[in-house]
């Protein structure tokens, strides 16, 4: 595979205004600077960077600014798939690019790659060694069941890459020469790449991995087709994952106004109504400095897209993916997130899957409610107006541009089941310019069933349909208002050499929510000696740490005994209380961790997570309408995924409001105290036993609505230990 004219793509773009001319526009340019170029795919919309698949040829290490050399990790190892890998995609009427790039020190994080991740053994070579098929890769050795970092000896398959095009007028695809490459290309129609790898084996497996790539002029997505075939002689299975580098453009990371979404099935028992599909856009959390990873299960998941975007520009993008994932791993660090949807793949000789994918980008949406094969659709409660009366807003952003669209809306409120149904005819809209209509009035805080249709002539290109409470704003994550008061927060902090503190991601995880719940909070070391002031205005302390300076713990004991509130966090070091009585608990007894019941030597850690952890249970039913519990599911409705706590003895005057229980595979049940609380002088403690991320796969992490139970539990804990209305 051989393109060797590098030519930039500036000059050869020719933007149509909303369709009119459109073209589709192939160039080449080596865009990530490896020496090896890139095809760039652009339509009046979009700008699609992709990898060929040919190795770029050894060079020297770059090194970094303390001379060592940069390691490219990912790129041509035993990893992701280099054809057709994803490097950049931009939305070009706004210019938002939405993918992170970033080069630290051993790592290249860029794009949108893709990854067998479950190995096929063949055969051991030697007692503990094995040989590996790795579709999209090749062959590799190595041990265990040959996760990626065991991998050696990688013998990587070739790709090839053949170029189409047709034009508008035809339905008739033209192959591209292999030597008529150079300088860029144009059709009316679409351009389409299709990427081949075959393995072939000695152990009797094999198999052939097509993508195929098409961007179509005029359009604001890309379609992805892929298949996997067995074309060996032994059955094998994999699991398949797109890994994208979230970073929405904003110097190569994300910003306050960013946010994301995934479908979910929200708890039975959260006090929701009959709310059947959560896609409640939702704010990225910024983590820095830290890397998180969790699990979105089968059980949660409603509907295989993914939708994120900015606030302040009304940026968008869809990814989107037919058929049933069969979990999504979400992940970040202090660059970049990434939200990873996995489908488990099992062939028989013969035998292939086929799958699709697809990815758009538009402007005008502040969130995503649902998706279909011609757009995005999102919908929200106006403002009242002077009379009261609210409308309920729908706006649909289409890939294409359309001029005579219908848009028909059915809504019924479940309470009185009335039912209202309005069709909106001869509306226009564009990528960048939704289709806006009003219904209304529609009263806040009830009940409804919704379905959203849109269609241009006979072509359906939407049908949502939805029960929720419709809001008069989104929910939030906690209930009630500190208004200010102060709160401390001690962790293990560390200077760095100009005497800072540096956060870890617990301060910044405690000091994050209680913000977030009006609370003025700082973080601060365990050993720290305090202002007098900070602590005269303190309202809540927070021991976020195993255990505190004596002097600190002194000063604790009389905020909290003139009325303060405090909330200790397991796993505690008991030795540090024996000279108090301020916790709500007597005695530890021992403590679990079940951490390791993840696996991360193979890929279907998630199948059956929640089967291996603890969760959390109401102790009894008055616990049940305490404050700290209002509105929060419990298991077995939620499942929070309880991987670390310590065994406590609860004091006789204190009560204990939530136990542990094992899920269906905890080799040792158990009914433990998990939240005990108790009065101490004037004021509240409380003590949690388990660490704030509770010591297993933390999916909160990423973005507030995903741990939306875990915030607003933490936070109630907060407001009632506080005694905040």
């Amino acid at each position: 595979m051989q393109i060797r004219a590098l030519v930039g793509i500036g000059a050869a773009l020719c933007l149509a205004a909303h369709g009119a001319g459109s073209t589709v526009t192939r160039d080449v340019a080596d865009v990530d600077g490896d020496g090896v170029p890139e095809v760039v795919l652009s339509n009046e919309f979009l700008r699609v960077e992709i990898m060929t698949g040919e190795a770029a040829p050894p060079v020297e290490p770059a090194l970094d600014a303390e001379g060592n050399p940069i390691k490219v990790v990912y790129k041509y190892g035993s990893r992701f798939n280099w054809g057709g890998w994803i490097y950049n995609i931009s939305y070009l009427p706004s210019g938002r690019s939405w993918l992170a790039s970033v080069n630290d020190k051993n790592q290249n994080w860029y794009g949108i790659p893709e990854e067998f991740e479950e190995t096929v053994p063949m055969a051991e070579l030697e007692p503990g060694r094995y040989v590996f098929m790795l579709p999209g890769i090749g062959v590799a050795e190595g041990t265990g069941r040959g996760f990626r970092g065991s991998l050696k000896e990688v013998q990587h398959a070739p790709w090839t890459m053949l170029e189409e095009w047709r034009n508008s007028e035809d339905d008739v695809w033209q192959a591209l020469a292999e030597d008529d490459r150079e300088g860029p290309r144009s059709a009316t129609g679409a351009w389409r790449l299709t990427f081949t790898q075959t393995i072939a084996t000695d152990y009797g497996y094999a198999c052939e991995y097509r993508k195929e790539m098409t961007l179509y002029a005029g359009e604001s997505r890309l379609h992805t087709r892929r298949s996997l075939r067995n074309t060996g002689e032994k059955a094998f299975q994999t699991t398949w994952f797109t890994h994208g580098f979230w970073g929405q453009g904003v110097d190569n990371g994300y910003d306050q106004d960013s946010w994301s979404s995934i479908p979910v099935t929200p708890p039975a028992a959260a006090g929701l109504g009959p709310l059947r599909v959560d896609s409640e856009a939702s704010d990225v959390v910024s983590m820095t400095p830290g890397y998180h990873w969790g699990a979105i299960s089968i059980d949660q998941i409603s509907e295989a897209w993914h939708a994120l975007g900015n606030r302040a520009t009304g940026d968008v993008f869809m990814n989107s993916f037919d058929g049933k994932l069969a979990w999504w791993r979400v992940w970040t660090d202090a660059k970049t997130y990434s939200c990873e949807p996995f489908m488990i793949i099992n062939l028989f000789p013969g035998q292939a899957r086929e799958w699709r994918s697809w990815r758009g980008a538009g402007q005008g949406l502040t969130g995503v409610k649902g998706e279909g094969p011609g757009g995005m659709v999102d919908w929200a409660l106006t403002a009242p107006a002077l009379d009261g009366e609210q409308q309920l807003e729908i706006a649909f952003l289409p890939y294409r541009v359309w001029k005579d669209l219908s848009l028909s809306l059915t809504i019924e409120d479940l309470a009185n089941r009335d039912r209202r149904q309005q069709q909106f005819q001869g509306r226009a809209a564009a990528p960048g310019e939704p289709l806006r209509v009003q219904f209304g009035p529609v009263p806040a805080g009830r009940d409804y069933r919704l379905q959203v249709q849109v269609r241009n002539g006979d072509e359906l290109l939407l049908d949502v349909s939805r029960e929720e409470i419709l809001r008069d704003k989104p929910r939030t994550a906690w209930d009630g208002d500190a208004k200010g008061a102060g709160a401390l927060i001690f962790a293990h902090l560390r200077r760095n050499d100009a005497g800072e503190l540096q956060p870890t991601r617990v301060s910044q995880f405690w000091q994050h929510g209680l913000q977030a719940a009006g609370f003025a909070a700082s973080a601060h070391d365990v050993n720290d000696e305090l202002d007098d002031a900070l602590w005269q205005n303190a309202r809540l302390v927070v021991i976020a740490a195993g255990r505190i300076s004596p002097a600190n713990l002194r000063q604790v004991e009389k905020l909290v005994q003139a009325g303060a509130g405090l909330l200790v966090q397991g796993t505690i070091d008991f030795r540090a209380f024996e000279l108090s009585d301020i916790l709500p608990i007597s005695m530890v007894q021992g403590e679990l961790n079940l951490r390791a019941s993840s696996p991360r030597d193979g890929t279907r850690e998630f199948t059956t997570v929640n089967d291996r952890l603890y969760h959390l249970i109401a102790a009894d039913t008055a616990a049940l309408v305490h404050p700290v519990l209002a509105g929060l599911p419990l298991y077995p409705e939620s499942y929070q995924g309880i991987g670390q706590l310590q065994l406590v003895v609860p004091r006789v005057d204190a009560q204990v409001l939530l136990r542990y229980t094992g899920g269906a595979q905890v080799v040792a049940p158990l009914s433990s105290p998990a939240l005990v609380v108790r009065p101490y002088g004037a004021g509240r403690v409380v003590y949690f036993a388990s660490p704030i991320d509770w010591g297993a796969a933390t999916p909160w992490s990423i973005w507030s609505r995903l741990g939306e139970y875990h915030r607003k539990f933490m936070a109630q804990l907060a407001l009632w230990a506080a005694d905040c209305p």
